[in-house]
């Protein structure tokens, strides 16, 4: 190998973190033909470089944990020269969330969740190769549960064993704080804050909360962080989950055991409490800090003080948990707080950036929506370095085509370069599918597109050449069903548009449900196995909703127009809801290919599509053809369909 070096000119090896380079020379004993050299600065760089040089290479993509996409070779390509470029963010990675999902009854849903119930330890290896392959280097295993022992502590050694040999950091994650899923009743209720009546929070309408001044929780703190392996030697640093608890995401909490006490005290009296514990299990040199689920730094957030910056140690953490439907521009007063402090006291405060591409209880899901990737390549344009060591994706699922999301969002969190995603896209549509179907797939992509943003098609060039995200449309939150009715994003077309933007979103929805068939019939399995149902259950989506609309303006008509046209706009209208509900019809048929409710779920397939994608039961539709049809032959008033 050094006689073969020293033939050829001699360049720099990388240096730096997870760096590697690969050099191409033509071969002086044989003209014509190439040979490369490939070279890692560490363990992490030499693995980087040899998944790079076969992406480069040969055109392989590392897709999933459980697939790949490895093209017929076409011979070698152009001379490779990658330089040993930095990243663009030290620690790069996935932030699975287990959520739970398996006491809600819906453990198939979320293949996280699933796996992790099934100890399918495999399965968590391959994740990691996932990561590596795709120039990852972090996991942040949030222990979003409520219980004696830290989820992650049931990692079996072996797995935890594997990941650091493949040279994988951890952020390691403390979530007794957290909220979410947590079981209800029993000894868990003492740890539940109550109002001034003495009513559990859990009764109310608002948020869940916990109290730390209560004192279970401070055993089960402990019992927590005693399942921690805070010496391992793959571990970054240390954050507190505190979900979404009241007191926690809110600055003014409203709980009778520390009424007036301010969200931000009790933060810090909380991270007071632990610090010492954390030290004496050997997280000393370990940063430590927090996660907050909140939308941004406004009035009612812990962060508007500025002390939740404050007391974090030297070496602090904060973690940025950005929601899908938001922008981290929401948290820049936090960014500008950590920078302050760092340049007044010389301290080094970072910031873990997560950024939510997918979360199974927010959104209509398992909808494909591009507007989420482009609003997160938005945010890595502009984070700023300096204080955010790590970037994140979240993972819940790799289902659903949320692992292209992921996907996406790894290769972004390596290097984002100066292309569009939406180019990232079409060009990924072109390797998987060659370029004919790559052709389809991209103007199906560009349609999609245009549907999630409510657009006309003549609006996508403009909406996939723009770097600017586009107005975001605040009629898909259907967020909590306090103050989101179970039919909030049912209107989503139905209401405020214009007969002609409703009439070119029918025929943009038809187009889409054409495309994909074209692609299901011929472009090969990876389309049918991992695209079509997606795709087509996400245009039925928008067209249940585009056909409610329509039918709700040809009745319209009646009222406005002379009553020789009753009997047409009533047609109208009819042939609109007939079309609603064929949609809704042929939507379950694809959710039903998506949801494998024979697994072990203890819910029906009807009460999934009830609590994550938000649509009219079939009969609901059938009540509103059978109340028009009854005033038409009577020649009754019509019936409000919007009712």
């Amino acid at each position: 190998m050094a006689a073969l070096r020293g033939a050829y000119p001699a360049r720099a090896a990388p240096a730096g973190s997870d760096a590697f380079s690969i050099v191409t020379h033509d071969r002086a004993d044989e003209p014509g033909s190439p040979v490369y050299f490939l070279a890692g600065a560490d363990l992490l760089g030499r693995q980087f470089c040899c998944y790079d040089f076969l992406e480069r290479y040969a055109g392989v993509r590392f897709l999933h944990p459980d697939f790949e996409h490895v093209p017929p070779f076409r011979g070698p390509p152009q001379p490779i020269a990658t330089a040993a470029a930095p990243p663009e963010f030290r620690y790069r990675g996935l932030y699975p969330w287990n959520y739970n999902y398996d006491r809600r009854g819906l453990s198939t849903f979320c293949d996280i969740n699933a796996r992790f119930e099934a100890r399918d330890w495999a399965w968590f290896e391959r994740l990691g190769d996932w990561l590596v392959k795709n120039r990852q280097n972090t996991l942040f295993w949030f222990d979003d549960v409520f219980n004696d022992d830290a989820l992650s502590a049931r990692f079996p050694q072996a797995l935890r064993r594997y990941w650091r040999e493949r040279g994988l950091r951890q952020v390691l994650g403390l979530g007794w704080g957290s909220n979410e899923g947590r079981p209800r009743g029993g000894k868990w209720e003492a740890l539940t804050c109550v109002d001034a009546q003495g009513r559990s929070i859990e009764e109310a309408d608002w948020r869940k909360t916990l109290c730390p001044r209560v004192p279970e929780y401070a055993r089960l703190a402990a019992s927590n962080i005693a399942g921690v392996d805070f010496a391992a030697p793959e571990a970054i640093g240390t954050l507190i989950g505190y979900g979404e608890n009241t007191w926690a995401a809110h600055q003014a909490s409203r709980c009778s055991r520390h009424a007036g006490i301010a969200g931000d005290v009790l933060i810090e009296r909380d991270l007071r409490q632990v610090r010492g514990q954390v030290e004496a299990r050997g997280g000393a040199r370990l940063p430590l800090g927090f996660v907050i689920s909140t939308h941004g730094a406004n009035a009612d957030s812990p962060f508007v003080s500025g002390r939740v910056i404050d007391f974090l140690p030297r070496n602090g953490l904060v973690s940025i948990h950005t929601y899908q439907q938001d922008s981290w521009n929401h948290f820049a007063p936090v960014y500008e707080r950590i920078q302050a402090r760092n340049a007044r006291e010389k301290t080094a405060i970072r910031a873990v950036h997560i950024g939510e591409v997918a979360f199974l209880c927010n959104y209509d899901i398992p909808l494909f929506r591009p507007s989420i990737l482009r609003r997160r390549e938005v945010d890595l344009r502009s984070v700023p370095r300096d204080v955010a060591m790590a970037h994140l994706a979240t993972l819940n699922t790799t289902q659903y085509l949320y692992w292209l999301k992921s996907y996406q969002m790894m290769r972004w969190q390596w290097h984002k370069d100066d292309a569009r995603w939406s180019e990232g896209i079409v060009a990924l549509g072109m390797d998987l599918f060659g370029p004919v179907h790559g052709k389809v797939f991209a103007e199906l992509f560009g349609r999609l597109t245009a549907l999630d943003y409510l657009q006309p098609a003549s609006a996508i060039p403009d909406l996939l050449g723009s770097l600017k995200e586009p107005e975001k449309i605040r009629a898909w939150t259907r967020y909590n069903p306090a103050t989101h009715s179970d039919t909030c994003g049912f209107y989503l077309w139905a209401k405020g548009h214009a007969p002609a933007l409703l009439d070119d979103a029918a025929r943009n929805a038809e187009a889409c449900l054409a495309l994909g068939e074209r692609l299901n019939a011929s472009a090969g399995a990876l389309y049918r196995r991992q695209f079509h149902d997606t795709l087509a259950l996400t245009a039925h989506y928008h067209a249940i909703r585009i056909h409610w609309g329509k039918a709700g303006h040809a009745l319209a008509a009646v009222q406005a127009d002379v009553a020789a046209n009753r009997a047409a706009h009533i047609a109208a209208a009819l042939g609109e809801l007939a079309k609603m509900r064929a949609a809704r019809a042929a939507f379950d048929v694809h959710l039903g290919k998506l949801v494998n409710t024979a697994a072990g779920d203890s819910v029906t397939r009807d009460s999934i599509a009830a609590d994550f994608v938000r649509n009219p039961p079939l009969e609901f539709i059938d009540g509103k053809i059978a109340l028009l049809r009854a005033a038409q032959a009577a020649d009754a008033a019509l019936p409000d369909l919007m009712a």
